[in-house]
């Protein structure tokens, strides 16, 4: 496990998913400053969370719960369908 006290040398890609643009950006600056080894990418559309999925190789994945079309547990759902990755299998938190 990578605390942020104790910054990794390591790149770590966050997927940040939520329907509320100020939270999007609080996080962002958050996760960011805490660890300059984090790179947040940031959507409010749960449909283009998918596909840059799809597109990209993220570390960690955050996401909303409640979001309007597609809920927290539904985009978690597609991710893992689409996804080689066994991690994606386990454990989600969701904000």
């Amino acid at each position: 496990m990578i605390r942020p006290d104790e910054p990794s040398s390591t790149n770590i890609k966050i997927l940040h998913v939520d329907d509320d643009k100020d939270h999007l950006l609080i996080t962002k600056i958050f996760l960011e400053r805490i660890n300059p080894h984090y790179t947040v990418v940031s959507t409010d559309l749960p449909e283009h969370a998918v596909k840059e999925h799809e597109k990209n190789n993220f570390d960690c994945i955050v996401t909303d719960y409640v979001m309007p079309k597609l809920d927290g547990l539904e985009l978690a759902k597609r991710i893992r369908e689409n996804s080689d990755k066994n991690w994606l299998r386990g454990s989600w938190v969701y904000i």
